[in-house]
């Protein structure tokens, strides 16, 4: 046999194995990309948002990442608040919180492979409230009592909730003895916070503190838990129940209040 025959015959052979070793080119662009849909969008008990996606087909290559995007606008991006999510068979989650209640929220699944990433379909959602907290003991409003034996008082004036650097900050003042300070950790919103002495608390805690007369500060023992009930945007129905307090190691008494901040 020629030699010119075996090279072409060698040819042959490589090009038949690239040409069985190739795939099919897809008809449509689209089939190569992953698709994902939105399955939920539901308010949790605390006021977060659940977010339920699903896998529909992985495209032509396995998927590398994929998850949620939200915006207060319809099809948010991928800059737009984005979560990564673990896949969980064919379905995926997130959780978003801090989202307002007067505000209309978009979400939209996202997903990504060799290939690259595509959008998925949106859903929105909107009076994002959480539900009410029930506080352990019922006091009328207006209601001061700080366990000294001198009686219950009311208030006359509770100030406007002020941010500072993470801390959520206000003053009530009651018609009689001194004025209770509070200093959440986060912004304040429904829920159970629990008191702590540092002056810079963390998520989810208060300090609670006030002057007790020529004895100086003192604040709430940590552990006691404060309810905050939004009933309105920016106010909030506020109650303390047998919360232990001390100026020295041997008197200890309980605050109970309840009030509207502001008022």
């Amino acid at each position: 046999m020629k030699k010119n025959t075996i090279i072409h015959y060698i040819l042959i052979i490589l090009i038949a194995a690239v040409v069985s070793s190739c795939k099919k080119a897809l008809k449509n662009m689209d089939d190569y990309y992953p698709k994902v849909s939105i399955v939920s969008a539901e308010i949790q008990t605390d006021g977060s948002v659940l977010v339920t996606g699903k896998i529909d087909s992985e495209g032509d290559a396995p998927i590398e990442r994929l998850g949620f995007c939200c915006n207060t606008k319809p099809n948010p991006t991928l800059t737009n608040r984005q979560i990564i999510s673990e896949i969980n068979g064919s379905t995926f989650t997130a959780i978003y919180t801090g989202l307002d209640e007067d505000s209309v929220y978009y979400f939209r699944t996202w997903a990504t492979n060799s290939y690259g990433y595509k959008y998925g379909t949106e859903t929105s959602i909107e009076n994002i409230v959480a539900a009410p907290v029930i506080p352990a003991c019922t006091l009328p409003i207006s209601y001061l009592d700080n366990g000294t034996g001198n009686g219950s008082t009311s208030y006359y004036y509770v100030s406007v909730p002020t941010n500072s650097w993470q801390l959520w900050e206000f003053s009530a003042s009651p018609q009689f003895g001194n004025a209770l300070n509070f200093k959440f950790g986060s912004a304040i919103k429904t829920g159970v916070y629990t008191t702590e002495n540092s002056s810079s608390p963390q998520s989810g805690r208060v300090l609670v503190s006030f002057q007790f007369g020529w004895l100086g500060p003192v604040s709430l023992e940590s552990g006691s838990k404060v309810y905050v009930n939004a009933i309105g945007k920016d106010t909030f129905d506020i109650t303390i129940c047998n919360a232990p307090w001390k100026y020295n190691t041997t008197n200890t008494f309980t605050l109970n209040t309840r009030f509207t901040c502001p008022d």
